[in-house]
């Protein structure tokens, strides 16, 4: 017979494995990665509604040479500083829940937005003073804005391990491709549809999916 130490638990006294509470708090884990990570529906709603009502307007208010008023570029910087803003904070806030490296990267994550944002304009702003306008402008500006944009979503889908995100990026940057190479006027639609409306429908379906997940528990 095995001599067993003295004090030593007995091997029928061993707590018994509780499968219910395991799974527990593998949903529990699931559930605070998921509090933590960015919302898809509200980053892609607010990124497509920016974008369909911003474009939207760019492309209904063109003249003949497809070049829409100064008023028309006031509301759509606006729309897209206000998704950038709302990212850049939502972001930031849900990383406030992480602990050490997690934290920062976050952090730094969130206000990598508005920071690209400013350069960029700053960038277009420059190519203005040099002289650069009308067509070349507006294709400049888009493409400078949306590739930026794409970029950032696949750094995000890269930091989270999101293959959605990187994927989106990787539409919306093909997306202002295209729009360049179409040129004015299909520019503005084609951003408005195929890039809002793909954020939308990238919403939708986040929508759709947590609402079944939701149903399931």
């Amino acid at each position: 017979m095995d001599a067993q130490p003295e004090g030593a638990p007995h091997k029928d006294d061993a707590e018994p494995f509780d499968a219910a509470a395991a799974q527990a708090l593998i949903e529990e884990a699931g559930g605070l990665r998921d509090h933590l990570q960015p919302d898809p529906r509200l980053l892609y709603g607010a990124w497509g509604l920016a974008w369909l009502l911003g474009y939207g307007t760019l492309a209904l208010t063109q003249n003949a040479n497809g070049l829409p008023p100064a008023g028309a570029f006031v509301v759509f910087g606006a729309l897209l500083l206000a998704a950038g803003v709302l990212t850049a904070v939502h972001i930031t806030r849900r990383s406030a829940g992480l602990r050490g490296a997690s934290t920062r990267a976050g952090v730094m994550y969130g206000i990598t937005w508005p920071i690209s944002f400013v350069v960029v304009s700053v960038m277009v702003g420059a190519l203005g003073n040099a002289g650069v306008d009308g067509e070349a402008m507006a294709i400049a500006a888009n493409g400078a804005f949306t590739i930026l944009v794409g970029v950032l979503y696949m750094a995000g889908g890269a930091m989270y391990r999101d293959m959605t995100w990187f994927l989106l990026g990787v539409w919306i940057a093909v997306v202002a491709a295209v729009a360049g190479l179409a040129g004015l006027p299909a520019l503005y639609w084609i951003m408005a549809l195929a890039g809002g409306g793909g954020l939308l429908i990238r919403a939708s379906i986040a929508v759709i999916t947590q609402a079944r997940t939701r149903g399931r528990a």
